[in-house]
């Protein structure tokens, strides 16, 4: 009897060397009055868990939550992204669709007469441009004019002679 609760004294203590929680039917298994009191309080403790081992799992638990709350909070972060943008958007469309509802709202006599008020500007800046240099252009014109008279009957009456020294 004293052998076997050495061999399972022996076994216990390379399951505590291990980090392994014991068994029921491993310490069931173990007899002998010495070892009683000692597996009465294993079986407790495996009935109503070992306070470091719930806290260790309470650790890990809050751990993992930690990590959902982060990737939580990325997407989050990246949703109020995509939505500010959206609202950025949103409102420079608005301000377009309002800029041509009032150019849709302007009426059309009002839309003429600002037509015809242009036309007439432009006419009239068009034709103080035209007469701004209208002398010196018709000097300049007269002087090609003559000028090319004057090439052109030298070049009729002297034809037959630059032709002949051309080819000799």
């Amino acid at each position: 009897m004293l052998e076997s609760f050495l061999q399972a004294l022996f076994v216990a203590l390379k399951e505590i060397v291990r980090g392994t929680p014991f068994s029921t039917a491993f310490l069931d298994g173990v007899s002998g009055n010495l070892a009683d009191d000692l597996i009465q309080k294993m079986k407790a403790r495996l009935a109503y868990g070992d306070p470091r081992d719930k806290i260790m799992v309470a650790k890990r638990h809050m751990e993992s939550a930690g990590a959902i709350f982060d990737e939580l909070r990325a997407d989050l972060d990246a949703q109020s992204k995509a939505l500010d943008e959206l609202v950025i958007k949103a409102e420079e469309k608005k301000k377009e669709a309002d800029h041509y509802t009032r150019l849709a709202s302007i009426s059309e006599d009002a839309f003429s007469a600002y037509r015809e008020e242009m036309e007439r500007v432009i006419r009239v800046s068009l034709e103080e441009q035209a007469a701004r240099g209208r002398r010196m252009r018709r000097i300049a014109s007269g002087i090609l004019t003559v000028t090319t008279l004057v090439v052109g009957a030298a070049l009729g009456a002297y034809f037959k002679d630059i032709v002949a020294w051309m080819r000799a």
